[in-house]
């Protein structure tokens, strides 16, 4: 049985994020910071909108949760209903 060939960095092509307006795609991150003592920990929510690079919203937390995420999210989005007029046009690529 002849070996699997495994393509090249220059092969599988450039990583490459197309977006092609605001808010269009929202990321979301959850950050485990440390706490003021030993073993005590924060969670940092987290979202962004992907073409701007703007933190749509965020929020820090004793604990990770499912319904903690869920109501963040929906939070969130039911505040935001537009993006600051200073927030950077530019879209993010990718870069290897």
């Amino acid at each position: 049985m002849a070996p699997k060939a495994v393509p090249t960095g220059s092969e599988r092509g450039t990583p490459e994020v197309r977006v092609p307006a605001p808010r269009t795609p929202l990321g979301w991150d959850i950050t485990k910071l440390l706490g003021p003592a030993k073993w005590t920990y924060f969670y940092l929510y987290v979202i962004l909108d992907v073409f701007s690079r703007y933190v749509v919203g965020w929020m820090v937390a004793d604990r990770e949760g499912k319904e903690l995420a869920r109501q963040f999210i929906a939070d969130t989005c039911a505040k935001r209903t537009s993006l600051p007029a200073n927030s950077p046009s530019t879209p993010i690529t990718a870069r290897r």
